[in-house]
């Protein structure tokens, strides 16, 4: 076999029809010979640093590099505005209005002994690992280290938090919250 050597436009004429991937190899040594150069494969010119062709595609909230600066931490709240009834589950539902992605449910201390958190959504998807109830007090406002990071709700998406009443002698009132970086305009 032959030593392979680089060779430009000039040792072998310019062809549109013809790149140098198609040019590599045996062939070349068989179109030109052994004792020419083959053509270095050149890298893509890179588009001007404004060009369009540079940009990200911006998504359809407007949500980019610049934007995701001005997302704020926010919360969203949960309140079952009358008493959950003893030993019954319910859904409490919340309708962000801006791009929201939830962070952390934090849960009333003094509430957190009497419930257990089913399933958490957003849209139709859950946000925990597997089905089963966690006890609330995972959630308590004092638990450390409850960063979860979710999927970010879309304006408009449906976010549900289902709980369960696990005392079985009394009603309790339900409140929570999401936080989370919420782009707010």
């Amino acid at each position: 076999m032959a030593s392979r050597e680089i060779i430009g436009w000039e040792d072998v004429g310019y062809n549109p029809d013809v790149s140098g991937d198609e040019i590599i190899g045996d062939d070349l040594d068989a179109i030109l010979g052994a004792g020419r150069r083959r053509q270095q494969r050149r890298p893509a010119p890179q588009q001007p640093r404004n060009s369009p062709q540079r940009q990200r595609p911006h998504s359809p909230y407007g949500v980019d590099e610049k934007t995701m600066g001005e997302m704020r931490e926010l919360p969203i709240g949960f309140d079952s505005v009358t008493a959950v009834v003893k030993s019954t589950s319910t859904k409490l539902t919340q309708r962000p209005q801006v791009l929201f992605r939830p962070e952390r449910l934090s849960i009333d201390d003094t509430l957190s002994a009497f419930f257990t958190v089913d399933d958490l959504k957003v849209g139709n998807k859950s946000q925990l690992v597997s089905s089963g109830s966690l006890p609330a007090s995972t959630f308590s406002s004092k638990a450390f280290g409850m960063r979860l990071k979710m999927d970010t709700a879309d304006p408009a998406i449906d976010v549900v938090l289902s709980i369960t009443n696990i005392d079985a002698a009394a009603d309790h009132r339900f409140l929570a919250a999401l936080i989370g970086p919420a782009l707010s305009k």
